[in-house]
Parts: C-alpha cells; sequence; structure tokens
C-alpha cells in the first residue's frame, strides 16, 4: 500500500524510480532531496509521495502558530532558534554513511537543524521568506555549524529571525519568540 524510503539519500535513486514505476505511495525519511532541482525532480516522477517533519505536528508549535497568526502578544518582533548536533563522542565509526556527503546528503544542517527549520515554516508559512546571511563550516565536506539569518515578511512586517545549530560547541536546543508585549 505505501513504501517508506529510510535509506540513506545517496543510494535511493535506484528505489525512486522503482517506486514510481510500479505507483506505489512513498514516505521519504529526511532529508527529501538535497538540491532544489532533485526536489522538483522527485515531485514530478512521483504521483504520490510525502516527507514530512514530526516537529510540524507538535503542540506547542501549532500554538506557537496560532500565537504569531492571532496577535495576541502584539507584533513578533524577533526570534532565535538554536539546535545542538553531535557534540563529543559520536558513536559513529569512521565509515560511517553519516561522515560520506555523498551518501548522507550532509552534516548538521541535514540531520539537526532541518526539525527547527520546518517548525519555522509551518508557523511563518504565509510570510515571504528571504535568507540575509549564511555562515556555513565544513569538515571533510560535511557541515559541522551553521548559522543563518532568515527575513519572514508578511504584508505588515518583517521578523528578523537567527538560526544557529552546530556539531562543534554545545548550544542549547531552544527558542526564543520575542513579542511586541511579551
Amino acid at each position: 500500500d505505501i513504501a517508506v524510503l529510510a535509506i540513506p539519500v545517496g543510494v535511493r535513486d535506484d528505489y525512486h524510480e522503482e517506486f514510481a514505476r510500479r505507483d506505489v505511495p512513498l514516505f521519504v525519511e529526511k532529508p527529501f532531496a538535497i538540491t532544489v532541482e532533485e526536489h522538483d525532480y522527485l515531485l514530478s516522477t512521483h504521483e504520490k509521495i510525502f516527507c514530512d517533519y514530526m516537529r510540524t505536528c507538535f503542540s506547542t508549535t501549532r500554538q506557537l502558530r496560532a500565537v504569531v497568526q492571532s496577535g495576541v502578544f502584539g507584533s513578533l518582533k524577533r526570534v532565535v532558534m538554536t539546535e545542538q548536533g553531535r557534540v563529543g563522542a559520536t558513536g559513529l565509526s569512521p565509515d560511517s554513511y553519516k561522515l560520506d556527503p555523498s551518501l548522507s546528503g550532509g552534516g548538521v544542517l541535514m540531520e539537526r537543524g532541518c526539525h527547527p527549520i520546518s517548525q519555522l515554516e509551518f508557523i511563518f508559512e504565509e510570510y515571504k521568506k528571504d535568507v540575509k546571511s549564511a555562515e556555513i563550516k565544513y569538515s571533510a565536506g560535511i557541515d559541522v555549524q551553521v548559522s543563518v539569518e532568515f527575513g519572514f515578511q508578511s504584508d505588515d512586517y518583517q521578523i528578523p529571525v537567527e538560526f544557529h545549530t552546530s556539531d562543534i560547541y554545545p548550544i542549547p536546543n531552544k527558542s526564543i519568540f520575542i513579542f511586541e508585549n511579551t
């Protein structure tokens, strides 16, 4: 009835082709795709293909979206989100697929950062998005630290968002939403 594709992104091509040929609905584990072109190709190839990020279904994420949309605390002035990656002993062997960007699709941004970014996308679904700046540090082709400044814009105002994730140093997992009145 449905297939779940939860293998490294770098070895999925044959499976995508076969499930598309069979017209089997497909649920794809993150990362869904590595490039916009790959994303568009997968959507055009499969009749029914899905990828979801669990945190968009969290009650707290949905409540926060309602708070932002309602304006109950006034205008949202600023957002800061941080997400810790794998700091210290990782338990990964040196030949792990997660350390090979051609198989894993990337590092800390794909593994951890995609979750808070999916929450931001859900919360600000109706807003225009713009990446203002991005600083990414790499080690052996894998991103190990990412800092991004976004701008989410509505007709009325712009909301600056800072996002940070790191495998290099410990940072707390937190989301700070600063409103006009709280």
